[in-house]
Formats: C-alpha cells, structure tokens, sequence
C-alpha cells in the first residue's frame, strides 16, 4: 500500500482491480448479470482510493450471494473487496453525475461473462 501525507493507506490500483474481480466472483456465483461502477476508480485520477458501485439484484440466488453485500456495513465491504458495491440497481443514476451535477460515463459489467 502506499501511504499519503500521514493519513489512512491508500490501496494501489492493482490490488482495486484484485477485489473487484473477487466481488465480481462472487456475484457471478449468485447470479447477478449486471454491475455498475463509478466513482474515481473509472476518471483520469491518478490514484483512486477504491471503487463505488451497485449491482442488479434480479436473478440473485441470495443463499449464494457473499452475505457481506447484503448488509448494510460498507466499511466491511471496503476490508474485503477494496471497493463498495450495493444491491439497488437505481443507484446506477447516483454515479451518473458528478457532485456538481454534470453528467459523467459509468461501466457497466456482466460478472457472468468474466472467467
């Protein structure tokens, strides 16, 4: 991890990618054929912090789906998959706009079509 200015770690690009795919895993075992990701971790930023997103829950078998995606505490999410991603495919409107409002591009993946 590289540390910045004394504050709390900042993980690397590579290991964002790494929990992604493992969240990405796991709602492919459940199911889910739709996640959206915004945040930092798809801009220009040098060095995004983690990823935001949300997944569509159609479909989902709940008995396999990973529990930690269905509670509420993203702070573990964060732990585990260096990334949040919750259940509520309307939130893909939310990081369809910046803070100010203007409009900017999300990704939209299938986690079943990943090997």
């Amino acid at each position: 991890m590289i540390s910045g200015s004394g504050l709390a770690p900042i993980t690397t690009f590579k290991q964002l990618l790494t929990g992604l795919r493992l969240a990405l895993g796991n709602l492919k075992l459940a199911g889910c054929r739709r996640v959206y990701i915004g945040g930092s971790f798809i801009t220009d930023k040098e060095r995004p912090n983690d990823y935001d997103g949300c997944f569509d829950i159609f479909g989902i078998d709940e008995e396999a789906i990973d529990p930690i995606f269905l509670q509420p505490d993203l702070a573990a999410q964060r732990t585990k998959f260096s990334g949040e991603l919750v259940p509520n495919p309307a939130m893909a409107g939310f990081f369809q706009t910046d803070k100010n409002g203007n409009p900017k591009g999300i990704i939209v993946l299938d986690p079943t079509a990943i090997p």
